[in-house]
């Protein structure tokens, strides 16, 4: 969230001592909390022991910069999850190891932190391709086998203008067995107002991970370069609030390097499994032959979603969680932060809404109608014949609470349902 004016570049910088600000070859003070010029890559820091902020260190400057000019940081929390402990182990230990201030802490929590990391990407991405190939792969066939058989037995061979013109009833009472009709008429595809609305469910809860993957990029993007005179572990400045105690780790720039390494290690991986998903989900959710099925498959998906969940809470320790939790993406306060709360941003943010909605319903048609590979070609004349089954097949032995006495006693008592209050 930035506009390319009026940027406040206090805690950019060095921890400790103060600093003078050079813009398209301008020199400012950190206190005026203006920076000349309009481009934020150009910005460079260089120590000024003579400045009021000598004696001060980067926090309280910061503070007091904010104070005088009523600039600030916008900060976001980074997600609870292993995708969030990549980017504190990136930007804060990979630092503090590449400039040589690091700890053993520093190294043991980044070395583990790497490897769950890429175990979390590795399996999710793994199960994604053993759920095509082990379970979604063998249901279409099954599916398609027996819409195969349906078509040869229940339709003449007539060329078809009307899927029901050449529809055969002696062949559908006849040639299908019951219970390859009630396989047949409990496929996804059998009913499309149901399917059509876990498509629907599902293509929102993909747009959700999209958001969440976007909401990252934006986060990342925001941050200013950091300036090649400081060093890389000047990425996170400390921030404590004196009515609090609370204390926070503010990510306030990223190296070049680091930025790309933020965008191959955690934000193209997201984008591709979250792409994935909907498109195998729908698929999977499609061949399904059992309603009952449909809805135990959502879950199963939802599962490979919470992989990387999984993998936060039980392989950190909850120092980790917490440590996650206090470090915030902190770009500068811009104008155009400050307008997020006005009635044309809210507008805005509702557009965006109704934007994703859209493509939900967008997605259910267009994948239904014309992606889906399940079956191709599909009329979908199973709808009508199907109905008529189901209704024959499931009719209830009895139908309220007031048939009490519909069961009968003996293999020859035939009991309509009546209430016999004597019993």
């Amino acid at each position: 969230m930035h506009d390319d004016h009026g940027r406040s570049c206090c805690g950019l910088g060095a921890k400790h001592g103060s600093y003078t600000g050079v813009a398209d070859g301008q020199v400012f003070e950190l206190a005026n909390g203006e920076i000349p010029g309009n481009d934020r890559k150009h910005l460079d820091l260089r120590r000024n022991s003579d400045l009021r902020f000598s004696s001060m260190g980067l926090a309280e400057a910061a503070k007091t910069t904010a104070s005088d000019t009523g600039q600030q940081r916008d900060r976001h929390n980074l997600p609870a999850d292993t995708w969030g402990v990549g980017i504190v182990v990136v930007v804060k230990d990979l630092a503090e190891l590449i400039s040589g201030n690091w700890k053993e802490v520093h190294f043991i929590r980044f070395t583990f932190s790497i490897i769950v990391l890429a175990l979390n990407t590795t399996i999710q991405m793994m199960m994604l391709v053993w759920v095509n190939e082990f379970i979604v792969h063998p249901q279409v066939l099954d599916i398609q086998q027996h819409y195969k058989a349906y078509h040869e037995e229940a339709f003449t061979s007539v060329p078809v203008t009307d899927k029901f013109q050449h529809f055969s009833e002696v062949g559908w009472n006849n040639f299908m067995a019951d219970d390859e009709k009630a396989s047949l008429c409990q496929a996804a595809l059998s009913n499309t107002p149901f399917i059509s609305t876990v498509i629907f469910l599902w293509a929102l809860r993909i747009l959700q991970e999209f958001r969440d993957t976007d909401y990252l990029r934006q986060r990342v993007h925001d941050l200013p370069d950091l300036s090649s005179s400081i060093t890389f572990d000047e990425m996170v400045q400390e921030n404590r609030k004196d009515e609090t105690g609370e204390v926070s780790h503010d990510i306030v720039a990223l190296t070049g390097s680091v930025r790309a390494g933020l965008y191959v290690l955690i934000v193209i991986p997201k984008y591709i499994i979250a792409c994935v998903l909907l498109w195998l989900g729908s698929r999977w959710l499609v061949s399904t032959e059992s309603f009952s099925d449909l809805i135990l498959n959502v879950m199963a998906l939802e599962f490979i979603i919470g992989v990387d969940e999984l993998f936060f809470l039980s392989l950190f320790p909850s120092r980790m969680a917490e440590h996650v939790a206090m470090v915030k993406f902190a770009p500068p306060w811009t104008n155009h932060v400050a307008q997020i709360h006005d009635e044309q941003h809210t507008i805005s943010a509702f557009r965006a809404s109704i934007g994703c909605l859209c493509l939900a319903v967008a997605w259910v048609v267009l994948y239904l109608r014309a992606l889906q590979m399940v079956l191709p070609g599909y009329q979908y004349d199973l709808w009508e014949k199907c109905a008529e089954f189901e209704s024959e097949d499931h009719n209830l032995l009895c139908h309220g609470f007031w048939e009490w006495e519909c069961w009968g006693y003996g293999p020859n008592d035939e009991v309509e349902g009546t209430m016999r209050w004597w019993r």
